[in-house]
């Protein structure tokens, strides 16, 4: 079974770096070659249709997961169900936004029927790749991600490379949401085919009605709504307040910072099951939550330092004028990396049955980032947005601890104790490496080796989990042959 999860994680994390890299570069282009203000429409849009998007199945996709996994037999019938409904509710979700953004959102230099076209493929486009989180359930519950990892890896380096063309035939902007509305369809359906074959086969149905299914969703709708409108929420104001050109750069710097929150994504992608199979026992949660602490902070003190202290070498290797204009939004995002290994509470939550506590703490956090960002666009001061954004989610985070403390298994002491024991040995090996006469980059090839070091050297107990799974591979290669 590890060693299934394991090859499970590797998967997704090869897909992790296709998608988000390919997506990341298409950003960039699409940046460098659209004007500030157009580019700013765009991630707006994105950003808003995103949003929308995150309430579109109204959290049966979660219920589909915990129930799915704890009987299989049930799954394919959940699965229709769920299906059915998320289609119905995205064709709603697109008529109410596409008007609402028609009406009060600015785009300055578009024609009225140009706005039409972006606005309205713009939101569609997010409401039908919503539909591949779905599908990621369903490989979920086969515990078989290839087929899945393949379309997903596949749809995002055609987009790069159907951009990069568009781009060198001096393409529009309405071209560019008609390529990405259509390429959307076409490996969104694919995706959705695939994993349906996946599901457990079907051994009895359902008696949930669609209401009950629904009834037993709201809280997970709060779960996977709310924590999509982290880093969107910002720009979609930003946007609707006019200033393009900073929105667009936030939106692409917030890429940045999430293409280190998605590696935690991928593990409770993989682990969520087997999560939501025991049941709400303590002991083996807890256990569990120790050790993703673990890996999380060893990841978060691997890759935090070297964002914030290199913020501006590493957006100028990115060429975008727009976005060197910003450097310090992104500089303070990346300290949000350093929550990383505490944020893990938030996934633990719905495991413990505090699915309810989980929308209390992230709808809190939001309504701070929200209100701050309010503020500080009307006084004007909207470079300072990504400090919202910081302080919302550390609230978001506390009140995650706060919410399951009679529960025994989100202990703010294991939180307090696990992290010191990666800090203290990754500023150690920092502070050695940044008291060399190096380059950045040479600073950011010596240090992670350093760090990794020190671990071992050490021996921190996850350090000791890696070499002692080294040796008995190893010895069991050696009686296979």
């Amino acid at each position: 079974m590890r060693r299934t999860r394991a090859r499970n994680f590797l998967i997704l994390m090869g897909t992790n770096l296709a998608t988000k890299g390919a997506w990341f570069i298409s950003l960039i282009l699409l940046m460098n070659y659209f004007d500030s203000s157009l580019f700013g429409v765009l991630a707006t849009l994105w950003a808003l249709g995103a949003v929308t998007a995150g309430f579109a199945d109204l959290g049966v996709a979660q219920v589909l997961l915990r129930d799915g996994a704890r009987e299989p037999g049930l799954a394919r019938s959940m699965a229709s169900k769920t299906l059915v409904l998320q289609i119905a509710l995205s064709l709603i979700l697109f008529g109410v936004i596409t008007l609402g953004a028609l009406a009060w959102m600015p785009t300055p230099g578009m024609s009225d029927t140009s706005r039409w076209v972006v606005i309205a493929l713009s939101v569609a486009t997010m409401l039908i790749d919503r539909l591949s989180a779905l599908f990621t359930v369903f490989s979920q519950l086969s515990g078989d991600y290839r087929r899945l990892s393949f379309y997903r890896s596949s749809y995002f380096l055609c987009l790069l490379g159907a951009f990069a063309l568009a781009i060198d035939s001096q393409a529009s902007l309405e071209f560019i949401a008609q390529i990405y509305f259509v390429l959307t369809i076409v490996f969104t359906a694919l995706m959705g085919v695939v994993t349906w074959k996946e599901l457990p086969p079907l051994t009895h149905r359902t008696n949930e009605s669609m209401t009950s299914l629904i009834r037993k969703g709201v809280w997970f709708l709060g779960n996977t709504g709310l924590s999509i409108a982290y880093g969107r929420v910002e720009v979609v104001l930003l946007g609707m307040f006019g200033f393009m050109a900073l929105a667009g750069a936030y939106h692409v710097a917030y890429q940045i910072i999430l293409l280190f929150f998605s590696l935690s994504g991928i593990f409770f992608t993989v682990i969520y099951a087997r999560l939501y199979a025991h049941r709400g026992h303590a002991g083996a949660l807890r256990e569990d939550f120790t050790d993703t602490l673990r890996w999380l902070s060893i990841f978060a003190w691997t890759t935090a330092p070297l964002l914030v202290i290199y913020a501006s070498e590493i957006v100028q290797l990115l060429g975008s004028d727009a976005l060197q204009e910003h450097t310090d939004v992104l500089r303070v995002l990346a300290l949000m990396i350093f929550l990383l290994p505490a944020a893990a509470a938030l996934d633990f939550l719905p495991t413990l049955e505090l699915a309810r506590q989980r929308v209390y703490a992230e709808a809190s956090g939001l309504g701070v980032t929200m209100a701050s960002t309010l503020a500080l666009l009307m006084l004007p001061i909207p470079q300072a947005v990504s400090w919202a954004a910081l302080v919302g989610y550390a609230v978001t985070v506390i009140l995650a601890y706060i919410f399951a403390s009679g529960k025994r298994v989100l202990v703010p002491a294991d939180l307090m104790r696990e992290s010191w024991q990666i800090a203290w040995r990754a500023l150690i090996s920092l502070i050695f490496t940044l008291g060399l006469p190096l380059s950045w980059w040479q600073v950011g090839f010596l240090y992670p080796l350093l760090f990794l070091a020190v671990l071992l050297l050490t021996k921190h107990p996850s350090a000791t989990k890696i070499v002692d799974t080294c040796r008995s591979e190893y010895k069991n290669q050696g009686h296979t042959k």
